[in-house]
C-alpha cells in the first residue's frame, strides 16, 4: 500500500499550461493491470509533428524527438522513469511525420504508479490500494479541490500530467464491480477517469475489481 497526495483540477490545468511545446500530438494513456497487481503504463503518442515556424526547425525538432525516443530518453520515457517505473521500453511505430511512438513503463501496482506521478507533481492527495477478504481490490483516491500545489512540479513528469484527464485503466483478467469518479466501458474490463463527486470540496475516486472471474 502507498499513501501520498493527488492533483487538484485547478493545479492540473496550471501544470499543463507549463507543457507548451513546438511538438503537438494525440496522446492516449492506458494502464494495464494484471491479476497479480502489476501494471504496464502504455502511452501512445499519435500524429506527433512539430509546429515550428520554419521547415528546417520542424525537421530538426522531429528528428531530435525520434533520436530521444529510440534511446528511451524522450519526455514520456523520462516521466515514467521519474514516476518510479521498474522498466521502460519504447517502440517507434512510424518514423516519418506524423510520427507514432508507443512507450511502456512497468510498475508494481496502481498505487505505486499514481503515487510516483503525483508526488513528483508536488500536490496534496491520498492514494490507497486495498485488498478485501472477498478477493477484490479497491483503488481509492481523494483530494481537496481547494488545495494548491505544495511545490513546483518535477519537469520530467509534465509529459505525464495529462494522464489524469485521459487515463484508462484496463484489466487483463477479472472485472470491475464498482466505480465512482470512473466510467466503466462495456464489458466491465476498462474504466475511464471522469469528473468525481464532491463533498465539502473533497473529490473522491473509487474503483473496485475482482482479480479473476469466479
Amino acid at each position: 500500500m502507498n499513501r501520498s497526495r493527488i492533483l487538484p483540477c485547478a493545479a492540473l490545468v496550471s501544470t499543463l499550461a507549463l507543457c507548451a511545446s513546438c511538438l503537438e500530438n494525440d496522446t492516449r494513456h492506458d494502464l494495464y493491470v494484471d491479476p497479480e497487481g502489476g501494471v504496464v503504463w502504455t502511452v501512445t503518442e499519435r500524429e506527433v509533428r512539430s509546429t515550428a515556424a520554419s521547415p528546417e526547425d520542424r525537421r530538426r525538432e522531429e528528428r531530435d524527438y525520434l533520436d530521444a525516443a529510440r534511446g528511451d530518453a524522450h519526455p514520456v520515457a523520462r516521466g515514467l522513469w521519474r514516476a518510479g517505473a521498474r522498466e521502460v521500453s519504447t517502440t517507434v511505430v512510424r518514423d516519418a511525420p506524423p510520427l507514432t511512438v508507443v512507450t511502456r513503463g512497468a510498475f508494481g501496482g496502481l498505487d505505486e504508479a499514481l503515487s510516483g506521478l503525483l508526488d513528483g507533481l508536488g500536490v496534496e492527495h491520498d492514494v490507497e490500494l486495498v485488498a478485501a477478504k472477498d478477493g477484490t481490490l479497491a483503488l481509492e483516491i481523494s483530494f481537496d479541490e481547494r488545495a494548491s500545489a505544495a511545490r513546483e512540479p518535477d519537469e520530467a513528469l509534465l509529459a505525464l500530467a495529462e494522464a489524469l484527464g485521459s487515463m484508462r485503466i484496463v484489466l487483463t483478467g477479472g472485472a470491475f464491480v464498482e466505480a465512482a469518479g470512473f466510467e466503466l466501458e462495456p464489458g466491465g474490463v476498462a474504466a475511464r477517469m471522469v469528473e468525481p463527486p464532491l463533498s465539502d470540496g473533497i473529490a473522491s475516486y473509487r474503483l473496485v475489481w475482482r482479480r479473476v472471474e469466479p
